[in-house]
Formats: C-alpha cells, structure tokens, sequence
C-alpha cells in the first residue's frame, strides 16, 4: 500500500513560503539623497536599511514617482509620494560641505505627515561617512520600528468598511459563523463603527489573526489583493526643514582690474602748486572673510569674523611736468572685524577696519614735482548688502565712511600743518556663481579724501582746499567654503 507524499510537500511548501510572508510583513521606507555625498552615502543607508526594512530608494522611487505622477523633487513632495507608496517613513539624507569636511543630516519622517521621528547630524570627512552612517543607524531604525508598533499607517485603512468586508479575517470569520449556526440578520451600516461591530467582523477577529501592515499573518490566508492607488487629493503636509545650513566660514576673491586717481587744489594762490592726474593703472585686489565660529555652528558666533582688504596698483610710473617720468608706490591695505546679517535672499553686513593707504612718487636724483606724497591712516565702518537676484545672481552695495586721523607728507610742517581730512567711499557690484563655491563679479569702487588745508597768509603754500579721489574697476573670482 502506497501513502502519498502530503506531508512532506506541505513542508516544504511552508518552508518556501514563509520568508515570503515575513518579507510582506516587513514595514516599508523610502530613501532618497542629495547633496554632494549623496553618490556614496545613499548606497550605505539603503543597505542599512534592508536589513529590517522593505526599502524604495533610487531608480526604483523614481520609477514609482512618475506612474503616480507625483514628484520626488525636495521633502515635502517625497513624504507625500512615500504614503501613496504605502510606506511608514521617508529616510531622508542632505549632505553639505563645508571646507575639508562634510555634514550629513539624516531625518526619518513619517509618511503623509512629515513628522520628525529622528535626526542625525553628522559632521565627516568623504571617507568617512559610511562609519558614521553605521553608527547613527541604530537610533534611526529604533525610531521607525517603535513608531510602526505604535501607530501603524495602515491601520485607519484597515477599519474602512470596504476592507473589512474584503479582507481575508472578515471572510474567514463569516464562514465560521455560519458553521456556528444561524446568525441574525444584518441591517445595512449606517457608520464605519456599526459595519465594525457586525457578528460578522468580530468572528472573523477571533478566528483568525488580525492582518498586518503589508499583508495576512496567517499562513492560510489569502494574499490581500492590491487596490489601484487611489485618485490624486489635496493632502496637507506639515513643513519640514532640513534645519539652518550651517554659513560659509571663508570668502576668498581675487581680482584684477583699473585704477585711476586725480589729485586737485581749489583756490590755489601759490603757482608752484600742482595737482596730479592718472588716467588708468593696472590693479591687484585681494579680499579675505573668516569667520571661525561658522566651522562648528550655526548659531550667531558663526556670522562674527575676520575681513582683509588690499589693493596695489602695478606697473605705475608717474610723468612730472618736465616730461621726467618718476617711480610710483600706491597700496590699500584694511584689516578689522565684520558681523553678517543673513535674511533670506538678503544679508547685510557691518564691518569696522582700520586701514592704511599710500601713493608716492619716488624722487629721481634728489629732485621731484612739487606734489606731496599721502599716507592715510583711516578707520571705517562700512555697511554692506547683498541681494539675490535669481538662483545664481547677487547685487552688492557698500558704503563706508572713513575717520583719517594722518594723512603723511601732505600734512608735514612742508606742505599743510593744519590739514584736516574727512573721506567716504562706495561700491558696487554683481556676481554670478559658476557652482555652489566659485563666483565671479564685476565692480566697481569710488573713494574721495577731501583735504581742509586751512593755510594762513604767510604760509609757503597758500590754497583753499584739495581733493584726492580714486575710482577702480575689477573682475574678480570669489571662492566660499
């Protein structure tokens, strides 16, 4: 007598599917990264990831994204598109440099909502990212875990009238009661809480387990069959922020551009006086922003920092009256504190520098023009805006007055004891950023010194007053990390 091999091939077919079941059971997360670490980073966290978690990331979310017609563009539209996907929570990953180093922001939303469930900050080198990933990834996944134990997403579906009456339990439970004996008759539900209060419904809870998120627990149930995904509605996101990005901490530029000076009396009454006129000089500009504290914060000691400025005229030679062309020295150089105001797509600015600014002309044999050298020693503070004027375009205003309490040679017992100096300069600029750290900006600058020179009869040089004005004009590349 032969026995059929039944037992053996139930087995083996329990075996085979219970993997399958415990993979349909497992919650669901999206992933999705941007920044520059996102090539590297995202592979890690996706790994991380399935190892407890059904997981949508890459080709694939984008894939599901476009046949739902939804778009997968910043945070707000992922955690709108992780719910149609039937997801628990959206890991979402930014990355930032700043200077050598990077930092990575890791989130864990709920779906639908955009609730925080954890957040890592992480502040690495490139290759050190995947250990810090591994490290922080036990706080995230406990978060997403306790959250799907404790609320789960599909449990609202799962109470709907027209799931309930579709769901393997419900089934199950009415071929029960009628095995039972007869039931009473049902009257039609008026409310989702009377269809769920039915004999029915609640013999199919005590007869067979409640189904989970994903699917029936039991193995002798009926796959749940997919729903076509709903038609698209108006869902209320709660914001969500990626958090302040922390400031740029150093602003590079380097420049080269035109100077002109002119060097004026008024009122002259001794003839030997006489003024000066360059028409255009070749120029240096060096420009330096540090701010220390933006390497580690990015609360208000990361917007206080360090400004240098410097300027040199290059290839200068002067041309006195008797067609003798002489040497010539001219330098800019300001060094002080500055404090930024970032509001948006405007920041402001308020730096104080003390500076010291040159022109000389170097003798030729012991003799030279009639013209005194000027040595100004200012200090100034400067107020300065920038304004976006798109995505890769800013406009810069500055303005700044300067308190010149020397000025050299021109104030020499010589020249004009008595001299008085006030000045005041502006500026005015445009760039266009080339990436998120390389910019280049066209400007312009304008400073005028007026002299009160306050001479008295008798004196060997007798005028009213004089003006010393440079405008410049440069083409600089600005570099921020």
């Amino acid at each position: 007598m032969r026995v059929p091999c039944v037992f053996p091939l139930g087995v083996l077919l329990l075996a085979a599917l219970g993997p399958l079941e415990a993979a349909a059971a497992r919650p669901c997360v999206a992933v999705a990264a941007r920044g520059p670490l996102a090539e590297s980073a995202a592979p890690v966290l996706e790994r991380l990831a399935r190892q407890r978690f059904r997981t949508l990331a890459g080709r694939e979310l984008l894939a599901s994204s476009r046949r739902l017609g939804l778009p997968a563009s910043s945070p707000d539209a992922l955690v709108v598109l992780t719910e149609r996907l039937r997801c628990e929570a959206l890991l979402d990953l930014t990355s930032a440099r700043r200077g050598v180093r990077f930092t990575l922001d890791v989130r864990a939303l709920e779906s639908g909502t955009g609730a925080v469930l954890a957040r890592e900050r992480l502040t690495v080198t490139r290759k050190g990212a995947s250990r810090a990933l591994q490290q922080a990834w036990p706080a995230l996944a406990r978060a997403v875990e306790g959250h799907v134990h404790a609320a789960p997403v599909h449990a609202a579906r799962a109470a709907s009238p027209s799931v309930a009456e579709s769901s393997p339990s419900a089934r199950s439970g009415t071929e029960t009661a009628r095995a039972q004996g007869p039931q009473q008759p049902l009257t039609p539900a008026p409310s989702p809480s009377v269809a769920e209060s039915s004999p029915s419904a609640r013999s199919g809870a005590e007869a067979a387990p409640a189904p989970g998120p994903h699917g029936p627990l039991s193995r002798g149930a009926t796959p749940r069959e997919e729903r076509p995904p709903a038609a698209p509605r108006n869902i209320a996101v709660a914001p969500t922020s990626n958090g302040p990005e922390r400031p740029r901490a150093l602003l590079l530029s380097v420049g080269l551009g035109v100077a002109r000076r002119v060097f004026t009396y008024s009122d002259v009454a001794s003839p030997s006086l006489v003024g000066y006129r360059l028409a255009g000089a070749p120029q240096l500009a060096l420009g330096l922003d540090w701010f220390p504290g933006a390497h580690v914060s990015s609360g208000p000691l990361a917007h206080v920092g360090l400004t240098v400025r410097t300027t040199r005229l290059l290839f200068v030679r002067s041309v006195g009256p008797d067609g003798v062309p002489y040497g010539t020295d001219a330098q800019d150089l300001a060094a002080g504190l500055v404090l930024r105001l970032p509001l948006g797509a405007l920041e402001l600015a308020l730096a104080g520098r003390y500076g010291l600014q040159h022109f000389r002309i170097a003798p030729l044999e012991g003799q030279k023009p009639l013209l005194p050298d000027v040595d100004y020693r200012y200090v100034e503070p400067e107020l300065s805006a920038s304004l976006a004027l798109g995505p890769v375009v800013r406009l810069g205003l500055r303005g700044g007055y300067l308190w010149v309490p020397a000025s050299g040679e021109v104030s020499s017992e010589r020249f004009f004891p008595r001299l008085a100096v006030a000045a005041a300069e502006a500026g005015v600029s445009l760039g266009v950023r080339l990436s998120p750290a390389w910019e280049v900006r066209v400007g312009a600058d304008y400073r005028r010194y007026l002299l009160e020179l306050h001479t008295q009869a008798g004196d060997p040089l007798v005028a009213g007053g004089a003006r010393d004005e440079h405008l410049g004009g440069s083409v600089a590349l600005g570099l921020a990390l």
